[in-house]
């Protein structure tokens, strides 16, 4: 239960040795690299990490996403990740995955131009369709000596009131339909020069639009039927392509290790990046955990003894990386605390002292010991077998310790798939008071901790009358309130909330100026009480959720009852048994996972947690196609 302890590191070693050195920090995951200190490190340079990682990266990762589609459907929740020494990963012959990168890559560029020349050529057809009775090529649909010669659309409704006017001119001109659509009616329209413009200029009053196909040769019947054609080869080329894609895709796993492989040399070239250097050695500054600062030295020795390295602690007032150190049962916790804050490096590390609230908070919210059967045996074979890391992970490990919890606290109250049977403590429905005096207890030890932590942390500071006067007497008061309801603690009870509330009223006010200030300040005070309480009452939550998934289950085996009888009915049964028991856990531990987490957040880091911290974030390896051991491990 504490912040690791770190160390500023600062190697200095040739030039020569850069690359097995970073990458041995990779492989023991051990050092966060930070951006070299010039001022620290005078008559030194910045050194720029390696070109083209992230362009290689990039293009593979596009190869990945453009073959995905049309690799085989997985069968099974299981992952395909094989066990692999990171010597043998960085010694992998890719040579054969760079050249698929690389088909993939041509694939998608010649498809995406297919798509692309399938789209404009539908485009083209859709415009020509309506001149597919005009007999005419388009390449003679021009002036002559003696004629203009137009195609072009016109308004339906127009039609019939030009036709009129033009019957009433002596023009040498002809109007002909070649088409009628409800958007608009074609026309091929050819005037004897001498009457042309006045002819056109009708044509154009009445809503005339010309159309041109000046890239175009044939007649749009002969231009449709090569465009469809064309259309046809492309659809026969694109199925040809996706086929090969298929193929490709097959053989996806090692485009994968190489995405891991370059990811991998991708962070070795950011990290190498923030190095400093001068003419013949490279000097990389960062921090590194004190347990592990002798492994690294020794590994370091096994690349070259002609290096230093330099190991300091921080400085006054200076920000490291913050790591915990937690035990496998309280290390799911984690992800709790660092869904809410990183704890900040120089303060203490809650973990330890959360978890065992969040784990009985989270099985009196679910309270029914079949659920948590159910949930820890699901959680414990996702978590064999799905092998899920990071966050993923320590969720699976947490819906373990959840699984737990809940069957204890349903065995205590008697509750089994929404049935009640003989409890080892007591029904909860049957002894509502019971229940909320314990909800209310357990609320008052968990705020109590909390200010208790907090008062350790003001002594740590030197600040010891802070501590009792602020936290110290608070906990005497929340201690002795209680008491004063039972006949036999009544006086002890007494004793300690007079003492509790005097030591307030004289202290509280205590940064005031004047001794009429600091009374009021200290009387004032004394309305904590109602905020105090307020909080203790918010653990009433405890026992609602419980309840209401005791109840939702009951609900659910009684509509199950009903629908029994016969064949069909027992068959709608077992699917409203299943189903509906289902549901009520599903629900009912998300309810329980958010409300747990409340209650932590408010009511017990409210009390003394800082947070804000910046989680220890070391070079190492994020393969996500492949679990990486070192040699040593793997050849076990």
């Amino acid at each position: 239960m504490a912040i690791v302890p770190m160390k500023k590191l600062t190697l200095i070693a040739m030039k020569d040795d850069q690359q097995a050195m970073v990458r041995l920090m990779q492989e023991l995951g051990c050092v966060e690299v930070v951006v070299g200190d010039k001022e620290e490190l005078p008559g030194t340079r910045e050194m720029a990490g390696s070109a083209g990682q992230e362009e290689d990266l990039a293009a593979v990762r596009a190869a990945i996403r453009f073959l995905t589609p049309y690799a085989p459907k997985k069968k099974g929740f299981l992952p395909d990740r094989d066990l692999m020494a990171m010597g043998e990963f960085e010694a992998m012959d890719d040579a054969q995955a760079r050249e698929g990168a690389r088909e993939a890559r041509e694939m998608q560029a010649e498809l995406g131009d297919i798509v692309a020349t399938r789209l404009r050529i539908r485009a083209t057809m859709a415009s020509l369709e309506p001149w597919e009775g005009l007999k005419i090529p388009f390449e003679q649909i021009r002036d002559t000596h003696y004629a203009a010669v137009q195609i072009g659309t016109l308004p339906p409704a127009n039609l019939p009131e030009l036709q009129e006017k033009l019957a009433l001119q002596q023009w040498a001109a002809q109007l002909d339909t070649v088409s009628e659509m409800r958007e608009g009616v074609c026309l091929l329209a050819a005037a004897h020069k001498e009457h042309a413009e006045a002819f056109f200029d009708l044509l154009k009053a009445s809503g005339f639009v010309r159309a041109s196909f000046p890239e175009l040769t044939g007649t749009a019947g002969e231009t449709l039927q090569r465009l469809r054609k064309e259309l046809d080869e492309l659809a026969a080329r694109q199925a040809e392509i996706e086929r090969e894609a298929g193929n490709l895709a097959a053989q996806l796993k090692p485009l994968k290790l190489l995405e891991d492989k370059l990811a991998a040399h991708n962070d070795r070239a950011q990290a190498a990046g923030r190095f400093l250097q001068t003419e013949q050695t490279f000097i990389a500054q960062g921090w590194v955990p004190v347990p592990q600062q002798e492994l690294l030295r020794g590994e370091l020795q096994k690349i070259s003894e002609t290096f230093e390295l330099q190991l300091r602690d921080p400085q006054e007032g200076e920000v490291f990386p913050t790591a915990t150190h937690n035990g496998k049962v309280v290390e799911p916790f984690e992800l709790i605390t660092n869904l809410y804050s990183t704890p900040d490096c120089r303060e203490l590390d809650p973990n330890a002292l959360m978890a065992p609230f969040y784990f009985a908070f989270f099985g009196m919210m679910v309270s029914d010991a079949g659920y948590g059967i159910v949930m820890a045996i699901v959680a414990t074979l996702a978590n064999k077998f799905m092998r899920p890391r990071g966050m993923a992970g320590q969720l699976a490990r947490l819906m373990i310790a959840g699984g737990i919890s809940t069957f204890m606290w349903g065995a205590l109250f008697g509750g089994w798939f929404g049935i009640e049977l003989p409890p080892l403590l007591f029904v909860p429905m049957q002894e509502p008071i019971m229940m909320l005096a314990l909800c209310f207890g357990l609320g008052a030890i968990h705020i109590m901790t909390g200010m208790g932590v907090k008062a350790y942390t003001l002594i740590k500071e030197g600040k010891v009358w802070d501590a009792i006067f602020d936290q110290v007497t608070w906990i005497v008061l929340i201690i002795g309130l209680p008491m004063l309801a039972l006949p036999a603690t009544q006086m002890v009870g007494m004793v300690l909330s007079i003492a509790a509330v005097v030591t307030l009223i004289l202290t509280q006010g205590r940064a005031k100026k004047n001794i009429f200030a600091k009374l009021i300040g200290g009387i004032g005070s004394l309305y904590n009480i109602t905020s105090v309480l307020s909080d203790i009452l918010s653990y009433s939550r405890l026992f609602a959720l419980g309840l209401a998934t005791g109840v939702i289950g009951m609900v659910i085996n009684t509509i199950a009852t009903m629908l029994g009888g016969n064949f069909i009915g027992s068959i709608f049964m077992v699917a409203v048994l299943i189903g509906g028991h289902a549901f009520n856990l599903l629900i009912n531990v998300l309810g329980a996972f958010v409300h747990a987490s409340r209650l932590q957040y408010i009511e017990f880091f409210g009390k003394f947690y800082t947070g804000g911290g910046h989680a220890f974030d070391p070079l190492r390896y994020r393969a996500k196609n492949v679990d990486l051991t070192r040699q040593k491990q793997a050849a076990k």
